[in-house]
């Protein structure tokens, strides 16, 4: 779980200073309930949950008014949560939090209750509902007069995740300013828990329209994963920090920041990694503006090597500009591999899916549509690691693409289907993953009927989106045949 070491900060807490009447006699259900919270906390997951269930039913005959009662109803789903079984620990965790209002009523520990279901909600994609119950947290914990510690102060900083999540970097800026201001004051905070805040909080500036302080909070973020050692995280923070000088106007210092993202991702991967892929384009894509045709070519051949795509020197003689007398006249067509990024990036800008309008004039309309769900589905798969909202927006555009205009790529359009239909989990959207996911498996029926290996895959992927889904029938029925595939 992120921010490990305040798990058990937040369990701990939640069990202090218990009020007088929540005190007297079960000493049975106090051994338990403590043997339960040294299992969590020794990392014992299956022995925590089976003591906090002993305790749950050595609870019940308090009655759910009792103190006791509710803290077991709540800690159990803070063990389920803990292992990732979502839908128990649903009900556990949010019945945990009603059951605290009558014995503790504004009490850090009713805090703390919802903390922990904001936590829950946060994971599973459920962002609105995380907004709320982190503002609750900490306005509960403001109520009770508690100091302002490390517990509060993730309540910020997931409230501010959430809320660039939902679209909303202007709300978040205040939290998680609230939030590096603290951490960085704090000689208690860990540089990668600082580095992480210095990270949200640029991306909130980027998305507010404030590239200035973007670049700033990318730079502090960049710093602080370099003192902890942390490669990927700095390769990561420099991506994010080209992109604010990017749109900043700043050339000199654009290239700067990816060419050290590109040198960090070859000093950890080697060279012509996938990860390093986002700082090759942007390169390559520097240098072509800026006139240097070899530097370009050459970032353009490592781009081939990752992706697998050809280089355009290397694409076949009916693909590659032709004479024309555009180029007798020294005008010669830009090479449609040079211009299909940037062609992305404005109809994405405006939401065009099948506009052909910019397609280069030596390049067919599947040739263009397949470039274009390719480009999608690239920038899609990246965009998964910061923001679910847009990257299911472009995997969208992608699909639109793909279905709508171009033969060439329908062997694709089944798997992103499936990422389509995980992301409407994550974001709540359960019956457009269903109905998703099974138009993908009709469709993967249909594309591979000749090709059981990838058929397979597609149903082991349906399955694993149903078993989260808690549909066990439809997942063991998908794996299963899977398995018959595989025969």
């Amino acid at each position: 779980m992120r921010y490990s070491r305040l798990v058990f900060l937040l369990l701990l807490t939640l069990h202090a200073g218990l009020p007088a009447r929540a005190q007297d006699g079960g000493q049975k259900w106090k051994q338990t309930h403590a043997a339960a919270i040294k299992a969590l906390e020794d990392g014992d997951y299956v022995l925590s949950e089976q003591k906090m269930r002993q305790a749950l039913d050595l609870a019940r005959p308090f009655g759910e008014s009792d103190g006791r009662y509710a803290e077991t109803v709540g800690d159990l789903g803070a063990v389920l949560y803990l292992q990732r079984r979502y839908d128990e620990a649903r009900s556990f965790l949010e019945a945990g939090l009603r059951l605290h209002i009558a014995p503790f009523g504004a009490h850090e520990k009713t805090g703390n209750a919802g903390h922990w279901l904001g936590e829950f909600y946060f994971e599973v994609g459920e962002y609105e509902k995380a907004v709320d119950m982190f503002r609750y947290t900490i306005d509960i914990r403001r109520q009770a007069t508690v100091p302002e510690d490390n517990s509060t102060i993730l309540a910020h900083k997931n409230l501010g995740v959430s809320l660039v999540r939902l679209g909303k970097p202007k709300e978040a800026l205040e939290p998680l300013s609230h939030t590096v201001k603290f951490q960085s004051s704090s000689p208690n905070t860990e540089k990668s828990e600082l580095a992480g805040s210095y990270g949200w909080s640029g991306v909130a500036y980027y998305r507010a329209g404030r590239y200035r302080e973007s670049a700033e909070q990318h730079q502090l973020a960049v710093n602080n994963w370099k003192s902890v050692g942390d490669g990927r995280n700095v390769a990561y923070a420099l991506h994010s920090l080209g992109e604010a000088y990017e749109q900043l106007g700043s050339k000199r210092d654009t290239e700067q920041a990816y060419l050290e993202e590109l040198a960090t991702w070859d000093g950890l991967l080697g060279e012509n990694s996938k990860e390093s892929l986002g700082a090759l384009r942007k390169l390559q894509a520097i240098y072509q503006e800026q006139g240097q045709s070899k530097l370009a070519a050459a970032f353009d051949e490592r781009v081939s090597i990752v992706t697998g795509e050809p280089a355009p020197a290397q694409i076949p003689a009916a693909r590659q500009n032709t004479p024309s007398s555009a180029a007798a006249s020294g005008n010669a067509v830009p090479d449609p591999y040079d211009v299909i990024p940037a062609i992305l990036y404005r109809k994405a800008a405006v939401g065009v899916g099948c506009d052909r309008s910019g397609k280069p004039a030596n390049m067919s309309d599947d040739e263009y549509q397949a470039a274009m769900f390719i480009a999608w589905s690239e920038i899609a798969l990246e965009k998964e690691a910061t923001d679910l909202q847009e990257a299911y927006g472009l995997y969208a555009e992608a699909l639109y693409t793909g279905l709508e205009c171009t033969r060439s790529v329908k062997d694709s359009i089944p798997n992103v289907m499936i990422r389509i239909a995980v992301l409407a989990m994550h974001l709540d959207r359960r019956n457009e993953a269903e109905m998703t996911a099974s138009i993908a498996l009709q469709f993967a029926d249909i594309q591979f009927k000749n090709d059981p290996r990838e058929r397979r895959g597609i149903y082991q992927l349906f399955a694993e989106l149903h078993r989260r889904l808690g549909n066990e029938a439809l997942a063991s029925e998908a794996e299963a045949f899977a398995a018959q595939l595989g025969k």
